[in-house]
C-alpha cells in the first residue's frame, strides 16, 4: 500500500538567499542577466527568477550558471549567507 507523501516545499529563506548569491556573483563580474544567461545556455528568464528567490534551480541548472561564471560550483553554495 503507498503511502501519502507531503510534496517538498522549498525554503523560501533559501532560496531567496541562492538568488542573492547569484546576483552578486554575476554582478562582481560586471556581467547582465542576458550574458550570464546566454553564457550558461539557460533562459535569461529563468535566471531571473532564480535571482529572485522565485525558481528553484537544479543541481544541473547550479552547474551551468557555476560555467557561465568561470567559477567552480561550490563557490556558490559556500557563499550563500541565509537570514
Amino acid at each position: 500500500v503507498a503511502r501519502y507523501e507531503k510534496p517538498h516545499k522549498p525554503d523560501k529563506k533559501l532560496l531567496l538567499a541562492l538568488g542573492r548569491r547569484l546576483r552578486f556573483l554575476r554582478e562582481r563580474q560586471k556581467l547582465t542577466i542576458e550574458q550570464l544567461s546566454a553564457a550558461a545556455d539557460i533562459n535569461f528568464k529563468y535566471l531571473q527568477r532564480c535571482e529572485t528567490g522565485r525558481s528553484n534551480p537544479s543541481i544541473s541548472i547550479l552547474f551551468a550558471i557555476a560555467g557561465g561564471l568561470e567559477i567552480r560550483p561550490e563557490k556558490i553554495i559556500t557563499g550563500i549567507k541565509k537570514s
